[in-house]
């Protein structure tokens, strides 16, 4: 199932990346370079007042995590190979870049290589400048039982772009580094992703290797081109594939309810995440993201009160896409919060969304399809259609 096709202007990953640094501080002004260790920060000369907020991981998984440098998101993005964790001494130059006597808090996703190195320059970097840092693991991924996951965890995927939005956010607030670090825990703690590909990715310069037949796509996909927990075979519709997907994140499987306050109708607010993970068109996500909200409304009486969709954390060009959910109680004082903090502006290039809170107060009640179906026999006005 090899062919030879090559799908990549840039044949190599490193060349690839130098580039990607210098590209993104050219789209943004406000951002500075560490050219050899490959750190993309904030210039922020206020930042010694408050929590500053660190992340990082491989290349590939664009916009992720240079994207998100931002005001009241990330100040520093620590950027390693593609799919490979940035080394400890790249992560301390991020942390020596931001600074702060409040502290830094450091989102890292949940693999070995980036718990290992993330946590081996906070320790030196804090033995040296005795400034605290702490580190809130995001393992949002719902895919792999718990049976399974017990050695190594659940990895983090798309989820940790909501942790670094709200993070980012909650530091602009005021709060110190305890109550940051509380707020990511409590997201990370209520969260929940899953992904689906119809492929793996191509590595930059190498043939496309595909290993997925023409008529089954992958469930359960990671963003290093792991291989799914699940593959269907023949691939469902878009309705019954969703439908699927939301079972594992808000069904009773005891071995994948991992939600801590899964969500209620009246009793949660959900915010929702549709990621694209390369290469479908935005055709496809946005069709994806209504199937998903309708799905909501129809099987669980959930409405989304966020409702965010782009490509936010990639896997190079991959052919997939994942859903997160986050479910937030309302008898929780931090839900509203985390909502105020999701809504602070950022300049974070991406971002996907410059809604207001007002906007999101007054959005339209959801329709399912039946009653679409109904509005349009309503006014429908019977005008041929003129081709463009």
């Amino acid at each position: 199932m090899s062919s030879q096709r090559i799908s990549s202007f840039v044949a190599n990953g490193d060349v690839a990346l130098r580039s990607a640094v210098q590209g993104f501080v050219a789209l943004h002004p406000s951002l500075l370079l560490n050219v050899e260790q490959k750190v993309i920060y904030r210039n922020d000369p206020d930042r010694l007042g408050r929590v500053a907020v660190l992340s990082g991981g491989g290349a590939g998984h664009e916009p992720a995590h240079a994207g998100f440098v931002g005001n009241q998101m990330l100040d520093a993005a620590v950027c390693g190979a593609v799919f490979a964790s940035p080394n400890a001494k790249q992560i301390e130059a991020g942390l020596r870049a931001i600074r702060s006597p409040r502290g830094i808090l450091i989102v890292v996703k949940n693999y070995t290589g980036d718990k290992l190195n993330f946590t081996l320059a906070s320790e030196r970097f804090n033995i040296s400048t005795g400034v605290p840092v702490k580190l809130v693991i995001v393992a949002d991924d719902v895919s792999i039982g718990r049976s399974k996951s017990a050695l190594v965890g659940r990895r983090g995927l798309a989820g940790t772009v909501l942790v670094s939005k709200i993070s980012g956010a909650a530091s602009a607030s005021g709060l110190d580094l305890d109550a940051v670090a509380t707020a990511a825990n409590f997201v990370i703690a209520n969260m929940g992703t899953i992904g689906v590909g119809l492929d793996g990715c191509d590595l930059p310069g190498q043939p496309h290797q595909s290993r997925v037949a023409d008529d089954e796509l992958e469930l359960g996909i990671g963003i290093h081109n792991e291989p799914g927990s699940k593959r269907i075979q023949p691939r469902p519709s878009l309705t019954d594939l969703v439908k699927e997907m939301l079972a594992n994140i808000l069904g009773e499987d005891p071995e994948r309810n991992y939600l801590e306050s899964p969500p209620r109708p009246e009793h949660h607010d959900v915010v929702l995440l549709i990621n694209n993970l390369g290469s479908l068109s935005n055709l496809e996500i946005v069709a994806i993201t209504g199937e998903v909200v309708s799905r909501l409304h129809t099987d669980y009486d959930l409405k989304p009160t966020r409702v965010y969709a782009g490509t936010l954390l990639s896997a190079l060009n991959g052919p997939g896409f994942s859903i997160t959910l986050l479910s937030l109680p309302k008898d929780n004082s931090l839900s509203a919060k985390v909502l105020e903090w999701l809504d602070a502006p950022t300049d974070a290039i991406g971002w996907p969304c410059a809604i207001t809170s007002t906007a999101w107060a007054g959005q339209a009640p959801v329709s399912t399809n039946a009653e679409l179906a109904e509005q349009e026999q309503v006014v429908s006005l019977n005008i041929p259609a003129v081709p463009c």
